[in-house]
């Protein structure tokens, strides 16, 4: 099975939990943060209409090309792999200017226990905090959000989930150096029709990725900690990207609602929450070289 290698991806999927106070300034990059050892970005010229793209390479090099500062904003400011901040303010050309960005960090990409690059995430918000004067704050937005929770009151979980014993720290790692895990481990979801299937994801990604789904703010309350595989049957599952194959056939379209107390033994709440956005307070473009 092929799933979906969202950690070097622009996923783009909204998460709610806080990690900064709330208005609280965010100041110029200073030596306390991490930064590539040379790093620059540039207006992409080429017009070219394309997807822009994202990679994490051997030896610490990041790069992206044809992107807009929405999508480098999502990246820097994300919190784990299938995170998708909501950006707020700003002028209009940070979705309409396209850049490109290579960045050198000064070893190897630092790999996260969930399989997250997250220091190299940060040097990605200290460039462009140096190079753009980017200034930005967070906020509390009210507004109804689903509650992820556990169904069961004696704690069961359900029979299409189970924790993994698969290391996405390492497999994360030797895929940036371009090698093949043994056994080709997974870490992420995986695109089949009417089946939502996922190797070694944590809850917050799960609720991530929930939100897409339900088109509304998923919060993770389960209070699990540590990855999980999971399957879910009967569910329509859009996912952005070519759709892949599928080991079966499923024939129920059960809404995802319906089936997670069932199969995992999680369920959404309706309930009031708030989403914590980032809001651009000043940035400037690049100089045109």
């Amino acid at each position: 099975m092929k799933f979906v290698t969202a950690f070097l991806s622009l996923s783009l999927v909204l998460s709610l939990a806080p990690s900064a106070p709330l208005d609280a300034q965010v100041p110029a990059a200073d030596s306390s943060r991490p930064a590539f050892t040379s790093a620059s970005i540039t207006l992409n010229t080429t017009g070219e209409a394309a997807r822009g793209r994202m990679n994490f390479e051997p030896g610490g090099r990041f790069s992206a090309s044809n992107v807009t500062l929405r999508q480098l904003l999502e990246t820097a400011y994300r919190r784990h792999a299938f995170d998708r901040r909501e950006i707020s303010g700003g002028p209009s050309w940070i979705d309409t200017d396209r850049f490109d960005v290579v960045g050198i960090a000064p070893s190897e990409h630092v790999v996260d226990s969930d399989g997250a690059l997250r220091q190299t995430w940060m040097m990605l918000r200290t460039l462009l905090v140096d190079n753009l004067k980017l200034t930005v704050r967070y906020e509390n937005k009210g507004q109804p959000v689903y509650a992820l929770v556990v169904a069961n009151m004696n704690g069961q979980l359900g029979p299409g989930l189970s924790r993994s014993g698969v290391d996405c720290a390492d497999v994360m790692a030797k895929l940036i150096r371009g090698e093949r895990p043994a056994g080709d481990p997974q870490c992420g979801f995986g695109p089949y029709p009417r089946r939502l299937v996922a190797r070694a994801i944590a809850m917050p990604d799960l609720a991530s990725y929930l939100s897409m789904l339900v088109k509304q703010p998923v919060l993770d309350q389960t209070g699990l900690t540590g990855n999980f595989d999971l399957e879910v049957e009967g569910v329509e599952v859009v996912q952005p990207g070519p759709p892949g194959p599928s080991t079966r056939s499923s024939d129920t379209t059960r809404s995802i609602i319906e089936t997670l107390p069932e199969q995992l033994g999680l369920k959404l709440v309706r309930t009031a929450g708030s989403v914590e956005v980032v809001v651009i307070d000043h940035v400037e473009k690049p100089e045109q070289k």
